[in-house]
């Protein structure tokens, strides 16, 4: 029969809450990019971008209270002490960027939108590149965060405290047709 599996405590949720803002973060430039070279797709493309980079940020704030939690029942070594400051550390400056530059796309979405004369479709392009040239380094960033976690799991041995499935119960024996004559 088939069991859904038990939900962690959050101190266990990092595992599984982690590559979602990873994934959305680092694919929304992508969709703002297809945006400028697609005019007639560019509204679409803009606003699915910010979409991501929302649901992304809000991933990333998320990921960060897990982690954090995950951090405090770690099993520790010095080395692990260290990777885990550093991984936080990157973690919290993804988050704080990540909010900032999704701000801004916002002010570079609405700025037409709200009537303002001198944020013409030119100053909106160029805007939109140096928008995707500080996404770069927020990449790069991302990258670096995800690369120290993943030494903390697959050198070190640090992983997510999961729940105990229970074990599947032995099914009963039935009685078959050469044990009901003997009895």
């Amino acid at each position: 029969m088939f069991h859904l599996p038990a939900i962690p405590d959050w101190d266990g949720m990092h595992v599984i809450v982690i590559h979602f803002p990873v994934a959305l973060l680092m694919t929304a430039p992508f969709l703002i990019f297809l945006g400028l070279i697609i005019p007639r797709l560019r509204s679409g493309f803009f606003i699915a971008g910010m979409v991501m980079l929302a649901l992304g940020c809000a991933g990333a704030f998320v990921s960060v209270s897990t982690g954090e939690a995950a951090a405090r029942v770690a099993d520790r070594t010095a080395k692990i002490t260290k990777l885990i400051e550093r991984h936080g550390r990157l973690a919290d400056q993804v988050k704080y960027m990540y909010l900032g530059l999704s701000l801004v796309w916002l002010a570079i979405l609405a700025g037409p939108k709200l009537g303002f004369r001198w944020f013409s479709p030119r100053l909106q392009v160029v805007a939109v590149i140096a928008f995707l040239l500080v996404n770069i380094p927020g990449s790069l960033l991302i990258a670096n965060m995800a690369h120290v976690g993943g030494i903390l799991v697959h050198d070190t041995g640090v992983h997510a405290m999961m729940p105990v499935e229970p074990a599947e119960p032995e099914a009963a024996p039935t009685a078959t047709a050469s044990s009901k004559k003997q009895h």
